[in-house]
């Protein structure tokens, strides 16, 4: 959480070599795989993942085989592999659906990271599907910087399909969600998100708007 990726790095190994149970095992490598990328080893991480996944059982473990699934569709969208991320994405999504695991935050990442996928791959219809259920999940559990991200790729992807005012709507709904959870980083985004689009309408004075909260939010 910190990106502190050595320390990360180092208090991994030492759970690793500490772990009794093959289920241990597993979720000390996926700790440390976790740290990988971050420290500019991703082909680290693809081993640590796939060494993992070979300790579990996917119906006993489903749980953590869902997490591992998840983490290599990140370590692939970090090496800019979208193709192999959406199909690592989906494996962790279906793996969810088929053993009914409940975890809302679990659920709501896998939604969120496949909305972002499918936008980038150009499958615009898939990622507001994928988010808009992302953000669903994520409503329901009161995990609300969560249910903003979803709404905020849903407004990046109706804005990429040419629905502004769409794409404005979910902007709001966001901005109010991150002020919730006083994400002043995410706030700032969509202001400026907000700012642009009602440029491209030919609303100038509400643009003007949104970059002056832009200006004071940022002081």
């Amino acid at each position: 959480e910190r990106n502190d990726w050595d320390e990360a790095t180092r208090h991994a190994t030492q759970g690793r070599d500490l772990a009794v149970t093959r289920r241990d095992r597993a979720q000390a490598c996926r700790l440390l795989a976790a740290a990988e990328p971050g420290a500019g080893r991703s082909e680290e991480a693809f081993d640590l993942i796939s060494a993992a996944l070979a300790l579990l059982d996917p119906a006993r473990d489903a749980d953590e085989t869902c997490r591992l699934l998840y983490l290599r569709g990140v370590a692939y969208v970090q090496v800019r592999q979208l193709v192999a991320a959406s199909e690592a994405f989906e494996s962790a999504r279906d793996q969810v659906e088929r053993a009914e695991i409940t975890d809302p935050r679990l659920r709501a990442r896998i939604s969120a990271a496949l909305g972002t996928c499918y936008r980038r791959l150009n499958r615009p219809t898939k990622a507001l599907e994928a988010y808009r259920q992302g953000q669903a999940i994520a409503s329901r559990s009161s995990e609300l910087r969560l249910a903003a991200q979803g709404l905020m790729g849903a407004a990046v992807s109706h804005y990429d399909a040419g629905e502004l005012d769409s794409a404005i709507a979910s902007y709001e709904r966001a901005l109010e969600l991150f002020e919730r959870v006083a994400d002043s980083g995410f706030e700032l985004s969509v202001l400026q998100s907000l700012a642009t689009v009602h440029v491209e309408l030919g609303d100038l004075g509400e643009a003007r708007a949104f970059a002056a909260r832009v200006r004071s939010r940022a002081e």
